[in-house]
């Protein structure tokens, strides 16, 4: 027979996000001892976050990682696209590209990036090969030069994907590049 034992009473904890999203508060949990946050992810949606509207098909992951008092202090882990937003950007009659590949950043952490690009028509396989190993090329330069702070904002800002475009459009034409995942291997 199970003894039940007693913990106290539980209270609000309050999450709060990194310096990027202004220390936002990203939500509150119920629990026992704020101690039993760590390590505890949670997911938020980016519009919310930034408050622009354009943005709602995306989540970002937090993973929490240290608490003081009744305040517990999330970095961010990854960057979520929406499945659902990632099959109405298909059409007929262009080609959709996956990849996925890790990178290391200037502060030696691995980063796993999953990009979705969509050609304005059908192209060979040597064209989408060209254009796997034209992004591949751009975040490895990327990841040298700038920690996974530095990249998220980026892509948060969509700098990188219109650097891509721009530079990758000489190859072949693209209608959309978008990154689906950009996470923290650990």
């Amino acid at each position: 027979m199970d003894v039940k034992t007693k913990k106290g009473k539980k209270r609000w904890c309050a999450i709060v996000g990194p310096s990027y999203f202004k220390n936002n508060q990203l939500g509150e949990s119920y629990v026992y001892e704020p101690t039993d946050l760590i390590n505890k992810t949670i997911e938020v949606n980016l519009s919310n976050l930034i408050g622009d509207a354009r943005k709602q098909n995306i989540n970002i992951q937090f993973k929490i990682k240290e608490v003081k008092g009744s305040e517990a202090y999330a970095e961010t882990v990854s960057y979520l696209m929406v499945a659902a937003h990632v099959k109405r950007m298909v059409r007929a009659g262009r080609e959709k590209l996956d990849d996925s590949f890790t990178i290391e950043t200037k502060d030696k952490e691995k980063l796993k990036i999953k990009p979705v690009i969509i050609t304005k028509n059908k192209a060979k396989n040597s064209i989408l090969t060209k254009i796997r190993m034209g992004i591949r090329d751009h975040f490895s330069k990327m990841g040298k030069t700038k920690n996974f702070q530095e990249i998220l904002k980026e892509v948060i800002d969509n700098n990188a994907q219109r650097e891509i475009k721009s530079r990758i459009n000489k190859t072949y034409p693209l209608s959309i590049i978008e990154i689906r995942e950009l996470s923290l291997c650990r």
